[in-house]
């Protein structure tokens, strides 16, 4: 990335006309961004631990759908909650995602998981890496297209 930017930085300032190409495609324009104060107050229960299985509100429909050790039973009712692998039943599920041609698999996209787990009716947790992540194909995906749609033509 950063040879890329090296090599957009010079295309800039070579003088080639290159630079009223960029100034001349507005790809953002600064009506298009707004910022929202969000004002919220987290109600999250208290609960003491360690847990009994009765005590926790979707345990009996979550264990319908997937199994736990008895290590990982253990480790929610000392913790809280517990991190599992994947199991096989949500790894191996293969679908056809809205805007995509090709079958995914959970075990190879994000998406694909969390749309198994939607279509399973169980419960989502939504962590910081996973948007993250989501920000980094983003980011990407948005270099592809400049340097296919706007970059490739001017160097041919």
């Amino acid at each position: 990335m950063f040879l890329l930017l090296i090599f957009f930085i010079l295309l800039i300032t070579s003088g080639n006309g290159f630079c009223q190409v960029i100034s001349s495609k507005q790809l953002i324009k600064p009506e298009d961004i707004f910022s929202e104060e969000l004002i919220f107050s987290p109600d999250i229960p208290y609960y003491p631990l360690p847990l009994e299985k009765e005590d926790i509100f979707n345990y009996y429909d979550f264990s319908q759908k997937i199994q736990l050790s008895p290590q990982s039973i253990s480790q929610l009712q000392k913790n809280g909650f517990v991190v599992i692998p994947t199991p096989a039943e949500i790894a191996e599920n293969k679908l056809r995602l809205r805007f995509s041609s090709e079958a995914s698999s959970p075990s190879d996209d994000f998406v694909s998981f969390y749309e198994v787990l939607k279509n399973k009716d169980l419960p989502i947790f939504i962590t910081t890496d996973s948007m993250l992540h989501y920000y980094h194909i983003f980011f990407e995906t948005i270099l592809m297209k400049l340097e296919k749609d706007l970059f490739v033509t001017h160097l041919q």
